[in-house]
């Protein structure tokens, strides 16, 4: 039988090993995040600020008392690919009740291709470029599309790795 917590430990050094800030982190009240971890549901969404495709600066604490949909994504991911019709859609019959952003893995992508990418789907939400992959790295994400879900009050209500879609957006709605 393997011992639990001694792989628990085992993992947490190794994962330490991999990026010596894992287990660095401190704790910033309010932020959302506890040593060692992304952030967590229940807890608020960590602020960032990134530019946009047209160099406006969008803070996320600007949509304070709006539900919101975070989607961690990059041009070459065919996942992304997949939802983004769906995305478009939601926020496209969901605007008044939602706002979705867009925040492109630019330090893992090819920049110049971003803007083909948002005209080949149509894309009306903000798209950001996380340039330096910050707010990658706050959030922790793992694997692309990573999507935030995050209710009026700003805090954390899901985070989900991998495709959504249209209906699984709508499920949770009444939750934001």
């Amino acid at each position: 039988m393997v011992d639990g917590g001694r792989a628990a430990a085992d993992l947490w050094g190794h994962l330490a090993d991999l990026d010596p800030d894992f287990c660095e982190q401190s704790l910033e009240p309010g932020r959302g995040w506890h040593p060692g971890t992304g952030p967590i549901a229940g807890h608020p969404a960590p602020d960032f600020e990134l530019k946009s495709l047209v160099g406006e600066t969008i803070r996320l604490s600007d949509f304070k008392g709006r539900p919101v949909i975070l989607n961690f994504w990059a041009t070459w991911c065919g996942p992304c690919r997949a939802e983004f019709p769906e995305l478009q859609q939601v926020a496209v019959e969901n605007g008044d009740k939602l706002v979705i952003i867009g925040v492109n893995h630019t330090s893992g992508d090819t920049p110049a291709l971003v803007p083909d990418f948002v005209e080949e789907f149509g894309i009306t939400f903000p798209i950001v470029l996380d340039e330096a992959g910050e707010v990658v790295r706050t959030y922790r994400v793992l694997g692309l599309p990573t999507t935030v879900f995050i209710n009026r009050n700003g805090i954390i209500q899901e985070l989900f790795t991998g495709p959504v879609n249209k209906a699984y957006i709508e499920l949770k709605l009444p939750e934001l």
